[in-house]
């Protein structure tokens, strides 16, 4: 789905992919796949959570830099507006 929405949407500049609600392997696929954004971190995702997401809590900036250099993609944080901060 990500891919197809890299080709078809090629007037969006950022494509997310929500590790709390694929879960992290398949968030990795997604980036892989064309995504650009891995998402936040969230201290409470309870939409995700009460849908069934197991991996929908917390998660360590530290972990994020691990999920992206295991695919060799640079991590930076950004505003809302993706501005680097």
């Amino acid at each position: 789905m990500v891919a197809v929405s890299r080709l078809f949407l090629d007037n969006f500049d950022n494509i997310q992919v929500s590790w709390g609600k694929l879960g992290i392997r398949t968030a990795q696929l997604g980036l892989l796949a064309g995504g650009n954004d891995l998402g936040g971190t969230m201290f409470d995702d309870d939409v995700s959570a009460d849908a069934g997401a197991g991996d929908a809590g917390y998660l360590d900036p530290a972990v994020m830099r691990r999920i992206a250099g295991e695919i060799g993609r640079p991590l930076e944080q950004r505003t809302t507006l993706y501005r680097q901060v």
